[in-house]
């Protein structure tokens, strides 16, 4: 099923007033159909893609066709194709009513909900993040001695399904600890109990942020491509 992206944002893509664009993105969802979101004036080589691989959206020679057609595609809209690691993702969920296993307190995490206690945090440990002062948005942590090890966040709340985008960042020296698992679960566990849904997104290359996500029984809902490319 090929859709067309929101007509605004496209139109301010195709103003040049954009830094990036994203003239098709393909999600395959683990059951159902894929879904192709590309920009209307590309709706037509959208469709023709996937007519022709319909049932193998993600495999190499689909990949390969669909970066030779929208590299033109691209340049005739002033845009110009750039890979990165993350531009085919793993997306996980969990709801309300899968019963997330609540943390058993074998790492210590705390929640922190003021901005100014978190800059503190910050200044310390060398890092720079920022919640809004709202009561709502808040990070999950593990701290020793005023020193941030792991934290896990919310990266972006959808109002309209009442779900939240939680993203995890462990230091270097403290990963496979067991640290950033403990500040997930707990914030997975904090949202769910407010009857919030879990998103969960990692690098399909990023093995173990993928088995994080699995460990903790959060349920793959399928794999998405997106073609970035940044003006020319």
């Amino acid at each position: 099923m090929v859709i067309c992206e929101n007509k605004e944002l496209e139109e301010f893509v195709l103003s040049g007033l954009s830094c990036m664009a994203v003239p098709i993105e393909v999600f395959v969802p683990v059951t159902g159909e894929a879904v192709i979101t590309s920009y209307s004036v590309c709706k037509k080589e959208a469709e023709e893609w996937e007519e022709k691989y319909r049932g193998r959206l993600l495999s190499k020679e689909a990949s390969d066709e669909l970066e030779n057609v929208f590299a033109a595609v691209a340049e005739n809209i002033g845009y110009r194709r750039t890979k990165s690691e993350n531009e085919l993702m793993r997306e996980y969920v969990y709801t309300p009513d899968m019963q997330l296993p609540k943390y058993d307190g074998g790492v210590k995490v705390q929640m922190i909900s003021s901005n100014a206690v978190l800059s503190r945090i910050c200044e310390l440990s060398g890092c720079d993040i920022e919640i809004a002062d709202d009561g709502e948005d808040v990070i999950f942590a593990v701290v020793e001695d005023g020193i941030l090890l792991a934290y896990a966040g919310m990266n972006d709340v959808s109002y309209g399904d009442s779900s939240v985008e939680i993203s995890v960042e462990t230091a270097p020296d403290h990963r496979r600890k067991g640290l950033g698992s403990a500040c997930v679960k707990a914030l997975a566990c904090h949202l769910l109990d407010k009857g919030i849904t879990v998103r969960y997104k990692c690098s399909e290359q990023n093995t173990e942020s993928s088995a994080l996500a699995e460990k903790l029984g959060f349920l793959l809902e399928g794999i998405r491509f997106s073609y970035v490319c940044e003006k020319i």
